[in-house]
């Protein structure tokens, strides 16, 4: 199966880079200055530093929403240090139910924290006043402390992602004198040890904090960083070659299910519980990785295509999500070579969702790369009156 798996994503890699490139080459400019002017005025300069009294607002926001999800997490797991350190370990939750609108506040909330490190960013190279760095720092200590205790990899490294396109950004156009490149070493270097541990603690239940301070450096050296892998399955190859043996075998293949978990998102399922789940938390429950529908796995562009509709579906999936990712680049390279403030974060919101669909569990990356576009170009008004010009 795995002869096949590879053939299934080398001619989805074709289409998909295919349909990336003419689509990017083809979405005209003016249809990006277009998207651009629903937030604000394109202008070529970074003539803007936040207002102190929205300083105090970012660093108030940011310790009630940390307050908030630990509150909330020491509710679901019983424990300040289970939730802390559960990483993946779902099955130790408790049977609580948060009402819909705490859930989206905490899913939500991580978004608002993005926001605000590009703001505080792009205040301090302005402008080298102290209450800059130290809002910037306060928010990215409350982002770490927010998005670790999910285990997910991908979310340690959007701070290091930010920083660097703002600070190359603002370095090639000589556009401050307080560049130091020192931030962006340091977010490298804790990303590194960040995605280390939550590599090798992948699935890795931990008791308390002092089990864990004394367990992370031998399960680095033994067969235990393994388990995770082993648990929550493997390379995305595994789930493609998964895919092939069982739909259109013993499975039957999915229709259109995940267009349809897409489209009925948006309706909260506290209206509608039995409302179809995506893809890669059906893949997981099958294969038995996930006892509460919590867990996801991803079988790539191309994997969930065939569990859809066959080689039709994978090459079909390939086309269409690669020539999305080719419209969300060029609109990120519209947004970040512009240069206003509002601007740079759809860019970097842009530029995540032009990289979202490469793994697949397509639900998954809509509701994290398409939703937040939405959500910003409905708040920028707000956004607006963080700014003096």
């Amino acid at each position: 199966m795995y002869v096949k798996a590879d053939f299934l994503t080398t001619i989805g890699f074709f289409a998909f880079t295919f349909c990336y490139f003419f689509s990017y080459k083809t979405f005209s400019k003016s249809s990006v200055n277009k998207l651009m002017g629903l937030v604000g005025t394109i202008n070529k300069k970074y003539n803007f530093e936040i207002k102190s009294k929205y300083i105090a607002l970012i660093i108030l926001y940011s310790l009630i929403y940390l307050v908030y999800v630990y509150y909330y997490g020491i509710v679901e797991y019983g424990a300040l240090q289970r939730f802390a350190l559960h990483f993946y370990t779902k099955g130790q939750v408790i049977d609580v139910h948060m009402s819909i609108l705490t859930k989206k506040l905490i899913e939500y909330g991580d978004l608002l924290l993005i926001i605000f490190l590009i703001f505080t960013r792009m205040s301090w190279l302005v402008k080298n006043n102290k209450l800059y760095p130290f809002s910037f720092f306060l928010v990215l200590i409350c982002y770490y402390a927010t998005a670790l205790p999910s285990g997910t990899r991908g979310l340690v490294l959007i701070p290091l992602l930010i920083i660097c396109i703002i600070d190359i950004s603002f370095y090639k156009r000589n556009l401050s004198k307080n560049i130091s490149f020192f931030v962006p070493a340091f977010l490298l270097g804790i990303s590194v040890i960040f995605i280390a541990i939550l590599t090798f603690s992948r699935g890795v239940y931990f008791s308390d904090f002092n089990e864990f301070s004394e367990s992370i450096f031998d399960i680095i050296n033994t067969e235990k960083s393994s388990y995770g892998v082993n648990r929550f399955g493997g390379r995305i190859m595994d789930e493609t070659a998964f895919v092939i043996e069982n739909y259109g075998e013993s499975r039957s293949f999915l229709g259109m299910h995940t267009l349809y978990s897409i489209l009925v998102n948006p309706v909260p399922r506290v209206f509608w519980p039995s409302k179809p789940v995506g893809f890669g938390r059906v893949l997981a429950l099958e294969q038995g990785f996930s006892e509460d529908g919590r867990n996801s796995l991803a079988a790539g562009i191309a994997g969930e295509g065939y569990a859809n509709l066959g080689i039709v579906g994978a090459i079909l999936f390939c086309l269409f999500f690669g020539g999305l990712s080719g419209i969300a680049a060029k609109i990120a390279h519209g947004c970040l070579l512009t240069g206003g403030l509002l601007h740079v974060p759809l860019g970097f919101l842009a530029f995540k969702m032009s990289t979202s669909f490469i793994r697949g569990d397509m639900l998954s990356a809509w509701g994290q790369s398409v939703y937040p576009i939405f959500l910003y170009l409905l708040i920028f008004l707000f956004i607006k009156k963080f700014t003096k010009n």
